[in-house]
């Protein structure tokens, strides 16, 4: 059994916190990045919000997790579990370290550093050093427009992005954080402007989650709102309470979005519609009601929903929530036969000899959709499987490599279907960023005709994959018994 551990991803101006292990300590001189065990009975963050304070009395707001890594020393193995951490100052004292230093990513690789938080130093470098800087603009803005600005600037933080590196997975994961910060930070301010109005808000756990490509960490450059909220159980007279303050909140938080720059979801899930605020036990009923009733719409909706993440709030519910997912889906197996027959009935956009199949006619003639005629199929096939093993992730990747683990695809399958999934993600971020460019909005359309051969052969490539992944899907779930 691993020792499970925690470390500190501080960022402070762009720059990241490392701390010297004292030199009569275990690896002394070596220099990591703060944090340490847990105790008996703790969390993680209370474990690392103990240690900040005892090492470099240091207080801190643990925000998300930044990775995982697993290390195997001589003397055993580690889990670390890292987290992003905002320092509430930067008065530092080195009571149990030797010394400590605000480093930029390039200048980590120059110290020696444990061997177990090397990998911690590679995901840093390969961030944007001007995402990180972004990240850090966003928790101190105050207005609307200030986020608005610094949404605007996504734009060269993916150019960056794409010649950093050839990963569009690890662009979507900066990007979704960028986004999600913007989107937190405008819920703090209509929260606060709300309460500075007068409202009282309800003593009640509640949890404002992210649903779709933000709740899977796929997020481009042009995403909308997909949001909701979630209650505790309550009673009626409390419910009415609740909606009293939440219910006005959501509609400031919708107009706020759109004024950063982020449109309104046309099918409304957002937390302004009230079918998508409720507590734990008015989600059950509705999640009960997609998976028995099984029609197009309410699959779509449950597909969405599915997909989410908690932005503020507690996240305890969260987890509850998705909990209540799997039992619910697992209760109507006939409703991964649907969403699977809803999946299957659109093909890629090939045709007998391999050829592409653009759009006829309408506003995109000519043109593919890489959302709509690929990407879309092999997220749904993914998501599917993953409520069939009872998997809580939520991110496409993280899915599948938990479907490997339960044996459901072999790892060459599996990497044939992550190499379709990054080939389209690829294809989709440049034509956004070229849309951009020649002062479009971003959209996921694309002609063919001006790829490269090598880039056609690469999206005829990812089509037939996931060709192949719906095929699989419909055998599997074809076959299961109700």
């Amino acid at each position: 059994m691993p020792l499970l551990v925690t470390a500190a991803i501080i960022l402070h101006e762009g720059r990241v916190l490392a701390a010297r292990r004292p030199p009569e300590s275990r690896h002394g001189g070596l220099w990591e990045f703060p944090g340490g065990k847990l105790e008996p009975g703790e969390t993680p963050e209370a474990a690392l919000r103990r240690e900040l304070l005892e090492e470099l009395d240091l207080p801190v707001e643990v925000e998300r997790i930044f990775d995982v890594v697993h290390h195997r020393y001589e003397w055993g193995e580690v889990l670390i579990l890292a987290y992003l951490c905002h320092p509430e100052h930067t008065r530092i004292r080195n009571l149990q370290v030797a010394e400590h230093r605000w480093l930029l990513p390039d200048e980590l690789t120059a110290l020696p550093f444990l061997p177990a938080d090397r990998p911690l130093i590679d995901q840093l470098r390969f961030r944007s050093h001007k995402a990180m800087r972004l990240l850090d603009t966003i928790r101190g803005e105050e207005t609307l427009d200030g986020l608005a600005a610094i949404r605007r600037r996504l734009f060269p933080v993916a150019r960056s992005l794409l010649a950093e590196t050839r990963s569009a997975a690890e662009a979507m994961t900066v990007l979704t954080h960028i986004h999600q910060a913007i989107i937190r930070r405008a819920f703090e301010l209509c929260l606060a402007a709300r309460i500075a109005g007068g409202a009282q808000p309800p003593e009640l756990r509640y949890a404002f989650l992210i649903l779709g490509s933000g709740g899977r960490g796929e997020m481009l450059l042009g995403p909308d709102q997909d949001h909701a909220f979630l209650y505790e159980d309550l009673p009626p007279e409390r419910l009415a309470e609740a909606e009293a303050f939440f219910a006005p909140l959501a509609a400031e938080l919708v107009a706020a979005l759109e004024r950063i720059g982020y449109p309104p979801c046309d099918g409304r899930v957002m937390a302004d519609n009230p079918h998508w605020r409720g507590r734990l036990a008015d989600w059950r009923e509705r999640i009960r009601g997609w998976v028995a009733g099984g029609e197009p719409q309410q699959i779509r909706d449950s597909s969405i929903f599915f997909d989410l993440a908690p932005l503020a709030g507690d996240e305890t519910l969260a987890a509850e929530l998705r909990a209540i997912i799997c039992d619910e889906v697992s209760d109507q197996p006939a409703f991964l036969y649907q969403m699977m027959a809803l999946d299957v009935r659109g093909r890629v956009p090939l045709g007998l000899f391999g050829g592409f199949s653009p759009e006829r006619g309408g506003e995109h003639a000519g043109k593919l959709s890489l959302k709509l005629g690929g990407l879309i199929y092999l997220i749904d096939c993914i998501r599917i499987f993953a409520l069939d093993k009872g998997i809580h992730a939520t991110g496409t990747l993280d899915r599948l490599q938990a479907l490997v683990e339960h044996h459901v695809f072999t790892a060459e399958t599996a990497d044939n279907i992550r190499a379709a999934f990054e080939a389209l993600a690829f294809l989709r971020l440049r034509q956004e960023i070229a849309q951009l460019e020649a002062g479009l909005p971003p959209g996921h359309h694309i002609d063919p005709n001006t790829l490269s051969k090598t880039d056609q052969e690469l999206l005829r490539e990812a089509f037939q994959a996931v060709s192949k992944l719906q095929e699989a899907t419909k055998r599997y779930f074809s076959r299961t018994p109700f």
